[in-house]
Order: C-alpha cells, then sequence, then structure tokens
C-alpha cells in the first residue's frame, strides 16, 4: 500500500507544498515520504487516500494467514508444552526411565559382579565405581531405543488434542491482533 500511495502522489499533478497542504499533512513529512526516507503514520497516509478518493486497505486471506502463522509457531510451542510440567511428559519418561533403569541395572551386576562372597560394603564401593558409567551408556542406549519408541508412542496419544485446543487458542488470538491493525480487511473463505 505504502508503494501505491507513493506512485499516486508522484503522478499527481500536485507539488510536495501544495498536496501537503491540501492533505492536511507536514510538507516535511510528505518531502520524507516521497523521497522515501520514511513511511507515512496511519493517520497521514489515511489523509492521503482521502484527499485522492482511495481506500487504505490491506487484504489479508485468513486462511493462508492462519496457516502461515501456525506453522511457525507450532513446533516451538509443542516443544514447550513437551517440556513443561503439564504435559505429564517429564513424569512418562521418569518412570519408564527408572522402571528400565533399576531392572537393566540388576542385570549387569549379575553378569558383571566380581566375587559374590563380597558384603554390602564391598558392594556400595563397587557400585560406586562402575554405576556413573554404566548408566551414562544405559541412558544413552535408552534414549535412542526404548525411549525413542516411547515418545513416539506418547506423541501419537497426546500430540492431536493438544494441537486442537492449542491452534484454536492460537488462531484466536492472531485473529484478534489481526483485527486490532487499522485498514486491514480479513477475507474469510466462504
Amino acid at each position: 500500500m505504502v508503494e501505491v500511495l507513493r506512485d499516486v502522489v508522484e503522478r499527481s499533478c500536485f507539488t510536495v507544498n501544495s498536496l501537503a497542504g491540501a492533505a492536511g499533512i507536514p510538507q516535511p513529512t510528505l518531502q520524507r515520504f516521497v523521497s522515501g526516507e520514511q513511511t507515512l503514520s496511519a493517520d497521514n497516509a489515511q489523509k492521503l487516500c482521502d484527499y485522492f478518493g482511495l481506500e487504505l486497505v490491506r487484504e489479508i486471506n485468513w486462511t493462508e494467514h492462519a496457516e502461515e502463522a501456525w506453522s511457525e509457531y507450532e513446533n516451538e510451542a509443542w516443544n514447550e508444552y513437551v517440556n513443561g510440567e503439564e504435559s505429564g511428559w517429564t513424569d512418562h519418561e521418569s518412570e519408564a526411565w527408572e522402571e528400565n533403569s533399576e531392572e537393566a541395572w540388576n542385570e549387569y551386576v549379575e553378569e558383571n559382579w566380581p566375587d559374590p562372597e563380597w558384603d554390602a560394603d564391598d558392594f556400595q564401593g563397587w557400585k560406586e565405581e562402575h554405576y556413573g558409567d554404566w548408566e551414562a551408556e544405559e541412558r544413552y542406549r535408552w534414549d535412542r531405543e526404548e525411549g525413542a519408541e516411547l515418545y513416539k508412542e506418547w506423541v501419537a496419544e497426546n500430540y492431536d488434542s493438544w494441537a486442537t485446543v492449542e491452534r484454536e487458542e492460537f488462531e484466536a488470538e492472531v485473529r484478534a491482533e489481526l483485527e486490532a491493525v487499522p485498514y486491514v480487511r480479513i477475507l474469510d473463505d466462504e
């Protein structure tokens, strides 16, 4: 719309001084607009449109705009949801890991126990020496295998309901923001 207004002003037979006076816009403001140094405020743009008998409107296809806005927002919002407390994923993952790690640690101990004659103190020392490395390796393996599969299942169960509610709320906010912008006409599909 800015380029259209600039073109109308340049094609008119008026000087910047006479047009500024006739339209009620300060001459320096109109001069900077015509030269491309600045844009016009909404009020001054409306004054020019009124003077030339133009309608200052930007038409926006709601369906396209909403889809584009959602696609930019969706991944970040989903990740925030997944990592937030309300989703339950973190608790779900932690519980599954705890179940797995206890069983896997017991298997590791059975396979790698050095001496069946050791007492609890011997075991504690052995555990302190081995557990950290074992846990890091096992967690890495679990995250890539069982954890990844668990996440896929959880997403399949939770994404659609989250997206339905989140998108509805998001689109309502975007539309309200758009409706508050002067000189915007929202085109709904009919």
